[in-house]
């Protein structure tokens, strides 16, 4: 049995978010050190470094989002996201049907995903991640919004793993 998204199209801001996110949650410590170290240095040393804490995090951090961002957003796997479509999951993998970009233009040729190729899934602010190749900054975006009903969502992880379990 199969389930077939509405066709819907997400945002580059949702897309950036979602990568951010994803990216936050292996770099947190990494960021935040700084930021900390200048906070207590202001607090026992020097009123200075508060200001130059509020740098790093107001000029430093939003350049290091911004290439986090195209870095990933200028990646094929980004297509996947972005691009306004439909799927159809089964059991053997996913299936993106493209729209049109614009009227002038022929829709993007469709491409399959095998379902090996997905190796988790998230739930993130009414959108399921689907994580492909263990890279967790590539994957395909699916709405809630997109589904028909909620029942889906168990339907797709179900698929999914039973998909997953064979693989292995």
């Amino acid at each position: 049995m199969a389930v077939t998204t509405k066709t819907y199209k997400i945002s580059h801001s949702n897309y950036s978010s979602a990568v951010i996110k994803q990216w936050l949650k292996q770099w947190w410590m990494v960021i935040s050190f700084p930021v900390i170290v200048q906070i207590l240095l202001a607090v026992y040393s020097d009123i200075i470094f508060l200001y130059t804490g509020f740098m790093t995090m107001f000029v430093i951090f939003p350049i290091i989002y911004m290439f986090v961002f195209y870095y990933y957003a200028l990646a094929p796997e980004s297509r996947y996201s972005t691009l306004t479509k439909r799927l159809k999951i089964n059991g053997n993998g996913i299936a993106l049907t493209y729209e049109p970009i614009n009227e002038d233009s022929p829709a993007p040729k469709s491409e399959t995903i095998a379902s090996a190729r997905i190796t988790d899934i998230k739930h993130i602010n009414q959108q399921m991640l689907l994580v492909l190749d263990g890279n967790q900054y590539k994957f395909i975006i699916l709405p809630y919004s997109a589904l028909e009903n909620t029942a889906d969502i168990q339907q797709i992880e179900a698929m999914l793993a039973k998909q997953q379990q064979n693989a292995l």
